[in-house]
């Protein structure tokens, strides 16, 4: 027994250091794998603001996340769609392109990217329309194209057809 006394008095609660440090390496690795940045914990909450529908919140945590995994597709078409909630055409077609650049064959992202292409080929119709005097030729042709880009998309039926490209496009 005194032993036994001596060796604890030269190495007081050795069993407690022990503990302790198991303690310390399970928070460690505890930590390591609840908090993963780039990984599913910044994904999983901009996954959850994006299905709540805090637009503003999604984009920011995606972008976050993107940062650290750039090649997640998923993401990227999240972050797109965001965007387009938010009326951030032009970043969201760079979303939808970096989701392509992911993966070639991801179609929601494709059909996604043609339907921000159009809105923006709307805008700049609409925007050309309105600079254009109200007599000049061009001007009719602007909103010939942007009445048959409606027509196209199955949102007008008016009358006439879409105009053809004429030899002298390019003149003002």
């Amino acid at each position: 027994m005194a032993l036994a006394m001596s060796a604890s008095v030269r190495h007081p609660l050795p069993g407690r250091r022990l503990g302790v440090l198991l303690v310390l390496i399970a928070a460690v690795a505890t930590g390591c794998t609840a908090l993963p940045v780039g990984q599913g914990g910044d994904k999983a909450a901009a996954d959850r603001a994006y299905d709540a529908g805090r637009y503003r919140d999604a984009a920011s945590r995606y972008q976050h996340y993107l940062e650290s995994a750039p090649r997640d597709p998923h993401a990227w078409y999240r972050l797109g769609n965001a965007r387009v909630e938010l009326g951030r055409l032009r970043p969201a077609e760079t979303a939808f392109y970096r989701a392509l650049d992911a993966d070639p064959a991801m179609a929601r992202a494709r059909h996604n990217l043609g339907l921000v292409q159009l809105r923006l080929a709307w805008r700049s119709l609409v925007e050309a329309h309105s600079r254009l005097p109200a007599d000049a030729a061009r001007d009719k042709r602007t909103a010939a194209l942007a009445a048959c880009l409606l027509q196209g998309l199955g949102t007008w039926q008016g009358p006439g057809q879409c105009p053809q490209r004429t030899d002298n496009e390019d003149e003002p």
